[in-house]
């Protein structure tokens, strides 16, 4: 018994420790300039992002925080899987930061952030072609299905399956409507 909990202590350390590591990303700072560095990461996947640590190559460490825009973008690479988030400006000061790609069609693009840390249902922004967008929560008593059929009145077919898309699977649906 003492093995196991001495093996789940040293897991979770070497989790924590491993977290804190600097990840290979980039940021896009606001005149559009894309540059390599090294993020610390943490574990913000579950958090909304209020500002980014980046390591330079000096091996500076620099904090910033998201409400300057001076960073409109950024990205890392994790466990072999990449994340990429955009600064949303939805016009609330909660609401507004970095939202995570999470469907990236050639269509429209999906971008979120969650609620809660506990489980609730994530905020949502829908890009649509001409790049406006939508901010919306896919809640029982929320008015989504209104906010994406003004986005998506000038695509027949997308705004058709606004009636059948699943609250629960707003990522699929946007894939669904991606497909020609």
């Amino acid at each position: 018994m003492k093995h196991l909990l001495l093996a789940i202590i040293v897991a979770t350390f070497s989790n924590v420790a491993r977290a804190a590591e600097p990840l290979t990303g980039y940021i896009v700072m606001a005149n559009n300039d894309t540059i390599q560095c090294r993020i610390k990461a943490g574990r913000f996947l579950n958090n909304p992002f209020f500002g980014i640590t980046v390591i330079n190559e000096q091996g500076e460490a620099e904090t910033l925080p998201s409400r300057d825009k001076k960073i409109i973008a950024f990205g890392f690479v994790e466990n072999l899987r990449r994340y990429d988030y955009l600064f949303v400006d939805v016009g609330d000061k909660l609401e507004s930061g970095f939202y995570q790609l999470i469907v990236n069609g050639p269509k429209y693009k999906l971008y979120a952030k969650p609620t809660t840390l506990y489980g609730g249902n994530p905020t949502y922004v829908l890009f649509n072609p001409s790049r406006e967008f939508a901010k919306f929560e896919p809640c029982v008593v929320c008015p989504w299905k209104k906010q994406l059929r003004v986005l998506l009145k000038d695509d027949t077919k997308a705004l058709a399956a606004v009636e059948n898309a699943p609250r629960v699977n707003i990522p699929q649906f946007v894939m669904d409507i991606n497909k020609d």
